[in-house]
């Protein structure tokens, strides 16, 4: 029995709204209401609703949930009885505890087997008598470093710069506009990368329908020629993630609806430091997506800040370092694949004491993870968890 004719025989009107991973349809939800915030994919035989949270999941969960089945029961209705016999029945928090993302002997980067502290990375964050930017945008100054102890070697972060008043006022036009052009299939989309509705209007994300050129000074950025002509502003069409700094937009990252290299777009005078999001304090996640980063900060904001860097290969600017280096604990959890894992690996656990490498599990990013339906809380309080664990034993083993 399929997930669509068990929603319509429990009384759910759905409707195909969406050709999304094989047809999606709407409807109202059966526990919460609305008009058609609740969403079946029939042939991935999954449910979500963008307003219960949590709320989601398989055909077994659905009869779980709606009908009040046991698991074992749900999985004989479904014609799942294959679930009962290959250990599959575990839920996400028995599969993290059995699934651990690191190996012993790198739990704690900085540290040797022997828990002897090892040294840290100086950051050389340039000075001018003033204080270090909270991240949220270029620094102004001041000095912060990792540890008390440096290597021989040495990295020295670069300070992005904001753009004009001119840029940004363009910026702010574009992103109100692209805003109401978002349809069916990009909520959906957006939705299936675990972004509830609330989050997707909070962040201003958007639709750009078409490519768009346009004059560079209108944008306030100095003329560039190319073979004799000159070169205008190249707008792609796709999905606007902007990021606001000081509650004005700093950066536009078009994510281009073709499948291409340079998937996404920064137009040209964009800020390019990392994207800083939730508190500055003891626990950091960096990943590299800002939609990732959005998704994290909205399901688990309470218990750590995001650092989204962009891509694997980026490295945190002057106010990003900053943060980073007061905190405690920094989870670094590249895309799960051969760039973020040399990244994480060779870059970040050597400049950073207090990282240690905290890939997804279940999918190569927090994205995937959600869709894989692994509780995001559950991976960070982890990573926080063993964390205390591991530091506390090495505490003792110096008392």
């Amino acid at each position: 029995m399929t997930l669509l004719s068990l929603c319509q025989a429990d009384g759910i009107e759905l409707k195909r709204v969406a050709t999304t991973r094989g047809g999606e349809y709407a409807g109202a939800c059966p526990w919460c209401g609305g008009n058609d915030r609740f969403r079946v994919w029939p042939e991935q035989g999954r449910f979500m609703c963008r307003q219960c949270k949590p709320r989601g999941g398989d055909v077994i969960q659905y009869l779980r949930d709606k009908r009040g089945l046991s698991f074992q029961d749900a999985c004989r209705v479904a014609g799942r009885e294959d679930k009962l016999n290959g250990g599959e029945a575990k839920d996400v928090s028995k599969k993290l505890k059995k699934v651990s993302p690191l190996e012993p002997s790198s739990a704690l980067p900085g540290h040797g087997v022997s828990g002897a502290p090892s040294g840290r990375v100086f950051l050389n964050i340039p000075t001018s008598g003033g204080k270090v930017n909270p991240g949220r945008g270029p620094s102004t100054g001041g000095s912060t470093r990792a540890g008390s102890a440096a290597r021989p070697e040495t990295w020295t972060p670069k300070t992005s710069s904001l753009p004009g008043e001119q840029w940004q006022e363009q910026a702010g036009k574009l992103v109100e506009y692209a805003a109401g052009k978002l349809n069916s299939d990009t909520w959906a989309y957006l939705n299936g990368r675990g972004l509830a509705d609330d989050t997707i209007q909070a962040r201003r994300l958007g639709l750009w329908p078409m490519d768009w050129y346009h004059k560079r000074v209108a944008w306030g950025l100095p003329e560039q020629i190319d073979q004799g002509k000159r070169k205008d502003l190249w707008i792609p069409a796709g999905i606007v993630i902007p990021y606001f700094i000081g509650g004005q937009v700093a950066r536009l990252r078009i994510r281009r609806h073709e499948a291409v290299k340079d998937r996404y777009w920064n137009v040209s005078g964009s800020y390019m430091g990392p994207m800083v999001l939730g508190p500055e304090g003891d626990v950091i996640i960096v990943v590299e997506s800002e939609l990732d980063g959005f998704l994290l900060a909205q399901d688990c904001g309470d218990m750590a800040g995001v650092v989204a860097l962009g891509n694997a290969q980026s490295k945190p600017d002057t106010g990003s370092a900053a943060i980073l280096a007061k905190s405690k604990l920094i989870l670094v959890a590249l895309d799960a694949d051969q760039a973020g894992a040399v990244a994480s690996w060779q870059w970040w656990l050597k400049t950073f004491t207090q990282a240690r490498r905290w890939p997804p599990v279940g999918g190569k990013d927090p994205g995937e993870m959600w869709q894989a339906w692994v509780d995001l809380k559950a991976w960070v309080g982890a990573g926080i968890d063993e964390y205390k664990t591991i530091n506390r034993i090495i505490s003792n083993s110096y008392k």
